[in-house]
């Protein structure tokens, strides 16, 4: 059985589009498969997934196995003062 729970968060900043996705690509690298191990990886990307049209889906980058990893699905908008981040957190975990 899997248990799947979410929150939505707004997050609002003063940096501009561009410089807001200039950071998320600069951490974001496609995913891979499975990765097994205690090292860390060599380059130095937190997260993975992809970010296209402003839109994004990412997971934190974990080595071995973790039943509980959320994903974040989510937008950039332009805002009066800067930009604006909609996200929703979405954690699925399998209950055995």
């Amino acid at each position: 059985m899997k248990i799947i729970s979410s929150n939505k968060i707004e997050i609002t900043t003063v940096l501009s589009n561009q410089e807001v996705r200039k950071v998320l690509m600069e951490n974001i690298q496609p995913k891979k498969g499975l990765r097994i191990g205690f090292r860390k990886p060599k380059d130095n990307k937190l997260l993975e997934g992809f970010f296209e049209q402003d839109r994004f889906e990412i997971q934190r980058i974990i080595t071995g196995r973790n039943s509980f990893l959320p994903q974040i699905k989510g937008q950039i908008q332009p805002n009066i003062n800067g930009t604006k981040l909609d996200a929703d957190l979405i954690v699925k975990r399998k209950v055995y």
